[in-house]
């Protein structure tokens, strides 16, 4: 993966928890968005399942490729992507102290943009000066306005933009700002995001709604 990597304008999806589902949603976001991805990840993404393909992985037009970027087997460190997403740090495949090591080189490998959540402290003391930020609860350059949250669905105001997404609970918000921070960033509008938003149906067994009563 590390070799395949360095053909393309990599972003690598990294973080302790929430890596498939925010791998696999910023894929499919920059798909409907006409953006061309190329996607390997570890969660299968329902819009892209058909005969010969689970949903883990889609081959685009454009020179850029969306990973899921693990650290339980260290290989992170290998990595040198043009943008990475770290969502969380805690203890998991390793101590606090050897994954936080990780992420910090992680961090140093990644060529432009580097996008953390600013509610994770251990996260934020690696963080450089130049680092993009997402949270919920702490100052951030992507934290919402307003959060309402469904028994089902979330619905948020960033920056003015009203925004709704299709999954429940404040994990997946993270996830989702993260995705939308890169967008931004990387020179998406805001009302763009939001329009496809609300498609994202989530991972294979991550919260899937099988059955519902009247």
């Amino acid at each position: 993966l590390v070799e395949i990597t360095e053909s393309f304008d990599t972003i690598a999806v990294s973080g302790t928890s929430g890596k498939s589902t925010t791998s696999g949603m910023l894929a499919f976001l920059m798909e409907r968005l006409s953006l061309e991805p190329n996607f390997i990840g570890g969660g299968r993404v329902g819009r892209f399942r058909s005969d010969n393909n689970p949903g883990n992985w889609r081959a685009g037009d454009s020179d850029r490729l969306v990973i899921e970027a693990c650290e339980s087997d260290g290989t992170i460190v290998n990595y040198r992507p043009q943008y990475s997403i770290i969502l969380n740090l805690a203890l998991d495949h390793h101590s606090i102290d050897e994954t936080a090591e990780m992420f910090g080189t992680f961090i140093r490998n990644s060529h432009e943009k580097v996008i953390l959540n600013a509610d994770d402290k251990g996260l934020m003391d690696l963080a450089g000066k130049d680092a993009v930020t997402f949270s919920i609860d702490n100052l951030s350059g992507y934290r919402p306005d307003t959060v309402e949250y469904g028994p089902f669905s979330t619905d948020f105001t960033l920056h003015g933009t009203k925004f709704t997404l299709s999954l429940p609970g404040r994990y997946n918000l993270y996830n989702a700002l993260s995705c939308i921070a890169f967008l931004s960033e990387t020179g998406t509008p805001l009302d763009a995001i939001a329009g496809v938003l609300p498609e994202f149906g989530g991972i294979a067994k991550r919260l899937e709604l099988h059955l519902k009563g009247a």
